[in-house]
């Protein structure tokens, strides 16, 4: 079973359950990293749908779940603005525009890039697959010709959208390559942005913390095989 290797603090006020394959679960552990939020790490298996478990989860069985000594919070979006505003961070930015605007992309991300990114890695259909790939790309275009890098997508700093996206676009660049033989274009204005911000993104401490297992890569590309061959998640 892979733990991730740092250290997590030691007066831990709150619980964040997360498992090291999930890119769900890295949004939330990544902010928290990156935030130096007080926490302790708890790996969980989210399949092993145990009483116990849906208990913590609140009936959801998923990661990340937050626990603290007065509430609960699922869904990784939700953990990640917790812990934004527990730890007096501005990863959504500073006024309700920037906010409203932040949190469009981040839900276009989910609809428009990460839906499709599974949809290409458990299609076993050579046609689904490349007209998801075709979307994910032009998805992927729209957003990076709107949307500044300097380097990261929030400006100087990873902000909320980064954490959000990145999780997902180093899978597409993983996962699809290995399995479905698609790699994202390398030319044009947008995909120049793109991998730019992919490179920055890969430098970010919390992010190099958040991967600090044995072996990362090589038990990625294993644990999705099963994706690879229409299985995993049926939810995604």
């Amino acid at each position: 079973k892979a733990t991730v290797s740092v250290l997590y603090w030691h007066s831990a006020m709150m619980q964040l359950y997360s498992a090291w394959y999930c890119p769900f679960a890295q949004r939330a552990l990544v902010v928290a990293l990156h935030l130096g939020a007080d926490f302790r790490l708890e790996e969980v298996d989210p399949y092993d749908k145990k009483e116990a478990w849906l208990k913590v989860s609140r009936g959801v069985g998923q990661v990340p779940v937050l626990v603290t000594d007065s509430i609960t919070v699922i869904d990784s979006h939700r953990v990640m603005e917790f812990l934004n505003e527990k730890y007096g961070g501005s990863l959504f930015g500073s006024t309700p525009e920037e906010k409203a605007e932040m949190k469009h992309w981040m839900d276009f991300g989910n609809t428009k890039i990460m839906s499709l990114m599974y949809k290409v890695l458990k299609s076993e259909d050579p046609a689904v697959q490349n007209e998801g790939f075709e979307q994910l790309t032009a998805n992927l275009d729209t957003m990076f010709s709107q949307l500044p890098t300097s380097p990261f997508l929030g400006g100087a700093s990873p902000s909320a959208l980064d954490f959000s996206l990145y999780p997902f676009a180093y899978r597409t660049n993983l996962l699809l390559a290995h399995y479905r033989n698609k790699v994202l274009p390398k030319d044009g204005p947008a995909f120049e942005k793109y991998w730019a911000w992919v490179s920055a993104m890969e430098g970010v401490p919390a992010f190099k913390k958040s991967i600090d297992v044995d072996n990362y890569v090589q038990r990625s590309i294993d644990f999705y095989e099963k994706y690879g061959k229409g299985g995993g998640q049926k939810d995604l």
